[in-house]
């Protein structure tokens, strides 16, 4: 799974948010910002769709996140549900929208780093590089950007060698 052009993904797109308004109201961080009507609504809205990106972790085919560019936000939403990730040193990583439009859809930085590394990341919306990602064990391996494709068609093909059925076992 990778991005095209010169990002993996950068994020939610806002912009069809940035026209809404709700009652009239001023408060603009909320016209940008909100989905929903209330909390609950918006609450829902992204369990949906975080229910809808869960195929890529629940499907029995392996999944590679080839990331480069940005990833940040919900590009991370996605990439984190593959089964491994293989960044670009340069790339970079992180989910800034958590120092003012709250909770992270979903915790799968823990699952792949920890809880001190994902709580710093968290906590404080701060970006990595991809090479400091595979340091920390967020990312399986970082390598130089113009390799990237390459590293992962390798890995890829490795496991295409596998049975197919062997292989969605494992993986389950």
């Amino acid at each position: 799974l990778r991005g095209a052009g010169r990002a993996f993904s950068a994020g939610y797109d806002l912009t069809p948010l940035a026209s809404r308004r709700g009652d009239g109201a001023d408060d603009s961080y909320t016209a940008v910002y909100r989905g929903g009507r209330t909390f609950d609504d918006d609450a829902w809205n992204l369990e949906r769709a975080q229910r809808l990106r869960m195929a890529i972790f629940d499907m029995h085919k392996p999944v590679i996140a080839q990331v480069h560019g940005y990833c940040l936000a919900g590009g991370t939403d996605v990439a984190l549900l593959c089964d491994l990730i293989i960044a670009a040193d340069d790339a970079t990583i992180g989910f800034p929208p958590a120092r003012a439009m709250g909770a992270l859809p979903n915790n799968m930085w823990m699952y792949h780093c920890g809880p001190q590394w994902s709580k710093r990341l968290m906590l404080t919306g701060d970006t990595i590089t991809g090479a400091e990602a595979a340091k920390i064990g967020l990312v399986l391996k970082s390598v130089p950007a113009d390799v990237l494709e390459r590293e992962v068609e390798s890995l890829a093909d490795r496991m295409v060698m596998i049975d197919t059925d062997l292989l969605s076992a494992n993986k389950r």
